[in-house]
């Protein structure tokens, strides 16, 4: 008698196939809902931000150190890689980075808002904002 009602039970226990796939398009859909508020192109430029900001505080310290060893700053960001000044090497990658849009950094000395220093600084191909040295994001718009 036992063996009969654990044959039942088997037999119920479980899920049909039809259960099973409903389940998996019920959570494809939630998962297509979820995804479609993320914006793969606004993290991206997020991203390309992020990087000229470090890029430029990294530059920033380049300079301010080769200021101290050689008493003034290079005439441009290439100086950074001139073996012969003293405190060399000021670059650990001994290669000057394009800003994450593809172009140079724009590199003025003595700069127009640090007038006894230097002025570094990007723009934004996608929104047209310049990030900089100075600490005030700019829009060329």
């Amino acid at each position: 008698m036992k063996h009969n009602r654990r044959k039942k039970y088997a037999a119920k226990s479980g899920f049909t196939l039809i259960e099973i796939i409903l389940v998996i398009v019920i959570v494809g859909m939630l998962a297509a809902i979820a995804l479609k508020g993320i914006d793969p192109a606004q993290h991206t430029e997020r991203a390309r931000v992020v990087t000229a900001t470090t890029d430029i505080s990294m530059l920033s310290s380049a300079l301010e150190l080769y200021e101290m060893n050689n008493a003034n700053y290079p005439e441009s960001l290439e100086g950074l890689l001139d073996n012969s000044k003293q405190g060399f090497p000021f670059l650990r990658q001994q290669v000057i980075p394009k800003d994450p849009w593809g172009n140079q950094y724009t590199y003025t000395v003595p700069g127009s808002h640090n007038t006894y220093s230097f002025d570094i600084s990007c723009t934004s191909s996608k929104t047209g904002k310049t990030y900089n040295n100075w600490g005030k994001e700019e829009s060329n718009e």
